[in-house]
């Protein structure tokens, strides 16, 4: 519908509301028969009324109403989807695609829209990569590093494992486990039992963690000693 055809739409409508008005008077069914053409006449202003939206993702939206079944919950559809329907009489399956031949998802045009598959379409965007030469040493698996470079995942991770036994982690130390004794121990108890010290400033007279002052307190190590 174009625009001169919606205005003249709303004129007829405007003369048989006065019509109705005229001869009826202000009933309820007259008021009831003059909302309803006004609804429909709003809808087609709306459907056919409105200008096309570009969305974030670069395709083209048109407005078709909530009932259509290409519509969102917004009354909005894929206008490429629309024109692949209109064209082929038909429409579209839940595994079809509507691809766009130059790239631009705002070029509509019949000519330029195919329908393809989700695995076709999926390799018209991402061709395989094609096989990548041997290494050195004659193995097929390899991968390309961001810089370009090709590099063997077995030779990779070959070299790895030997950095890995080379270079082994230091093993962490016990310092101050050979100062611990059992008279250490004793005094150690009796100061905190004794209160006004905490483990903390233990641990500072002693030279040890506050953990191991915490383990001594418990009992959860020495437990032999009284």
């Amino acid at each position: 519908m174009k625009l001169a055809e919606l205005k003249a739409a709303y004129d007829v409508l405007l003369e048989s509301a006065e019509a109705v008005v005229a001869q009826v008077g202000r009933s309820d069914a007259a008021m009831a028969r003059l909302a309803e053409a006004c609804g429909a006449v709003r809808e087609a202003a709306r459907r056919f009324g409105r200008k096309p939206t570009i969305v974030c993702n670069g395709y083209v939206l048109r407005y078709v109403g909530p009932e259509h079944h290409l519509a969102s919950v917004t009354g909005y559809a894929y206008e490429h989807r629309l024109v692949m329907e209109a064209t082929l009489g038909r429409r579209l399956d839940s595994d079809e695609i509507v691809h766009h031949r130059d790239g631009d998802k705002q070029n509509n045009d019949p000519a330029n829209l195919e329908v393809q598959t989700r695995s076709q379409h999926r390799h018209t965007h991402k061709p395989s990569r094609p096989r990548l030469a041997l290494c050195a040493r004659g193995h097929k698996r390899e991968y390309v590093r961001p810089s370009g470079k090709r590099v063997c995942r077995i030779c990779r991770n070959a070299a790895a494992r030997a950095l890995r036994l080379r270079v082994q982690p230091r093993k962490r130390s016990t310092p101050n486990a050979a100062k611990v004794t059992e008279s250490t121990v004793r005094a150690i108890r009796a100061s905190y039992a004794a209160g006004g010290v905490s483990q903390y400033q233990l641990a500072r007279e002693y030279g040890l963690t506050q953990t191991n002052i915490g383990m001594i307190v418990r009992r959860k190590t020495w437990k032999g000693v009284a």
